[in-house]
């Protein structure tokens, strides 16, 4: 095939001209990253049970401060959770030093409800996708929260705080917590939390969605070209929700089996502790033995049975040999104790850093006691000769 001049101008013109109708487009998209604006995407998906959640904020907060972008916009999609980490969550983000903070609400959940409804609060800005919406009564099938204590005055305050930053008129949002019962009637100026909560209003959710100005948005794109980030460097976060909630799944298996490992050596050691024999006097155990049903005579189809003891001597005489067999056993239990001790040991350390495995600290600190006092007593008796109490 030959090429004539013409053909090689019309192919030469036409990139030409498709690079002039979509100029602003291609600039955006050649220029270098690090010239461009950046927004940190955050999605929050699923119930905020863990105060991992808020930890793991800590690094979105980090790279803020490294990152520096115009925006932060978190996708809550939430069936609630504990209210307190939803508390400590918002906190977190209305400190963040950023330009710009937005809420999308959109996800699988159909939107931001209970507790994960406080999160969006604090944010500069709200969205709302076509189909969720926003509320404060938990949806029907949420484990977490339900609306039946007040909130406290430090809560209400921060929500007070946070529609004065954003230039919202608390009026409405106090409409807002009124009617899911979480504030009593005019408690916006004087909180009084632990009072009857009031009947759900039917109208809370489209309130909760005036209450926090929401505007409506089909997608992160949209919100972008709305906010005059059209072209800028979306940076997606993982989720830290999900990863909360999979890591505490992961920890509670992992408390469950330093649990049985504990036990188990426990067992283990108060099997091969000596001091179950040291206590037989001489050795002498007496074994009862069920005998033979017989018939006592003129008592017609009546039975009795008859319990024949008989004495027997068995060797159960550990210092028989000097004391070897006695520290031998000694050695062995105190393997099982240490190893108890090592591993109780590691499943406090899981549950102060996760409060919420449900074992009781205390009982695990008293445990330790315990064992350090068995180990103690089986290092100070291990080279005994004869049993104590015995020549």
């Amino acid at each position: 095939m030959i090429l004539r001049p013409s053909d090689l101008l019309i192919r030469l013109a036409f990139p030409a001209v498709l690079a002039a109708a979509l100029g602003p487009a291609l600039a955006a998209e050649t220029q270098p990253l690090n010239e461009r604006p950046k927004a940190i995407v955050v999605p929050l998906s699923g119930a905020m049970h863990y105060g991992m959640v808020a930890d793991e904020f800590d690094k979105i907060a980090r790279a803020v401060t490294v990152q520096k972008p115009q925006a932060v916009i978190l996708v809550i999609s939430s069936p609630g959770g504990s209210r307190e980490i939803a508390f400590d969550l918002a906190d977190r983000i209305a400190r963040l030093d950023v330009p710009r903070k937005i809420a999308y609400v959109s996800g699988e959940h159909g939107g931001a409800f209970g507790a994960a409804a406080f999160v969006a609060m604090a944010c500069d800005e709200v969205f709302v996708a076509p189909d969720n919406t926003i509320a404060l009564q938990p949806v029907v099938n949420d484990v977490a929260e339900t609306s039946d204590e007040r909130l406290s005055p430090r809560q209400i305050s921060l929500l007070q705080t946070w529609a004065a930053r954003h230039r919202r008129s608390w009026s409405p949002v106090g409409e807002w917590l009124t009617g899911a019962g979480l504030i009593a009637p005019n408690a916006g100026e004087n909180p009084t939390p632990g009072s009857a909560p009031t009947t759900q209003s039917a109208k809370t959710d489209r309130q909760g969605i005036r209450a926090l100005e929401a505007v409506e948005a089909i997608d992160i794109d949209q919100i972008l070209a709305q906010v005059g980030l059209a072209d800028a460097w979306v940076i997606r976060w993982p989720d830290p929700v999900a990863k909360s909630n999979t890591t505490m799944q992961r920890m509670f298996n992992l408390a469950d089996d330093l649990v049985k490992t504990t036990n188990s050596a426990i067992e283990a050691a108060r099997q091969s502790d000596p001091r179950d024999h040291r206590y037989e006097l001489r050795d002498i155990q007496r074994e009862y033995s069920i005998g033979t049903i017989i018939l006592p005579p003129n008592t017609g189809d009546d039975t009795a049975t008859e319990i024949r003891r008989t004495d027997r001597v068995i060797d159960h005489n550990v210092f028989a040999d000097g004391g070897e067999s006695w520290r031998a056993y000694t050695d062995r239990c105190i393997s099982y104790v240490r190893d108890a001790i090592a591993t109780n040991r590691r499943l406090s350390a899981l549950v102060a850093r996760y409060p919420e495995i449900p074992i009781d600290p205390a009982e695990l600190a008293s445990s330790q006691e315990v064992l350090r006092r068995w180990l103690n007593q089986l290092r100070v008796e291990r080279s005994l000769l004869s049993p104590p109490g015995n020549p």
